[in-house]
């Protein structure tokens, strides 16, 4: 799992995809139920993790990875989940829930992102500073939306970075939110600059620009406009 950026592709748009997840599951961050229980809750240094559990044991660290790909059943097609026809998505969905199939995914550390075909945006993994943008520090085993500003507006393009995320809207705007250590959700110092934001904030020195599509390193954040132009923040001190 790495740093990583996705933004819709025309032809993801046209048919949208399933969710496959992979790895270690001690962060919560595959988004399978068989890795979602609340059994096992270890603490190890300030971040706890979670997992499953076996036989009534806790599950040693071989139980909670996944070698194989594992499907993501909020986002299965057809008879696993549903089959995403018109009617299945008018005025029968709420707003929390998943209503089209997948599109795009970004997977960091200890969250993954994925953004269905409607321009909703889920998270799952670990919920410490603020990284899934749900409004707290909860963690999240299994797919959640992100609401707050981003519940009327459709996502276009993700981000997700070890410890904080980004995303791009189609009216061409930008959020952030997780950790602000190093600057890298793009706020100044007389908003925060060194705290967690966790619910999406959007950067404002970028509302004058239509941005269409963003990238996340550790420490830093990118943003790519309409026009061109490249647009960084964040950490400097290796020149990224």
């Amino acid at each position: 799992r790495s740093n990583s950026s996705v933004d819709i592709l025309p032809s993801a748009v046209d048919y949208g995809c399933e969710v496959f997840t992979f790895g270690k599951a001690d962060h919560c961050a595959l988004g399978v139920p068989q890795f979602a229980t609340s059994g096992r809750r270890e603490k190890r240094g300030d971040i706890t993790f979670c997992g499953g559990t076996t036989g009534g044991r806790v599950a040693d660290s071989n139980d909670s990875t996944s070698y194989k790909p594992k499907r993501v059943e909020a986002f299965s097609l057809g008879d696993m989940r549903r089959s995403w026809t018109s009617a299945t998505t008018q005025g029968s969905i709420d707003d929390a829930e998943v209503d089209s199939p997948a599109v795009a995914v970004a997977a960091a550390t200890f969250h993954t992102l994925v953004l269905n075909r409607n321009g909703r945006l889920f998270t799952f993994g670990l919920g410490k500073g603020g990284r899934l943008g749900t409004g707290d520090e909860s963690h999240r085993p299994l797919p959640t939306r992100i609401m707050g500003p981003l519940t009327k507006r459709v996502v276009a393009s993700i981000a997700a970075a070890e410890n904080h995320s980004l995303c791009s809207t189609a009216d061409g705007a930008v959020f952030a939110w997780g950790s602000n250590r190093f600057g890298q959700l793009g706020m100044p110092s007389s908003q925060g600059q060194h705290s967690s934001k966790l619910s999406p904030r959007r950067v404002e020195d970028l509302k004058h620009s239509f941005v269409v599509a963003v990238a996340a390193g550790d420490r830093h954040s990118i943003a790519l406009t309409k026009l061109g132009e490249v647009y960084a923040w964040g950490d400097n001190r290796s020149a990224q």
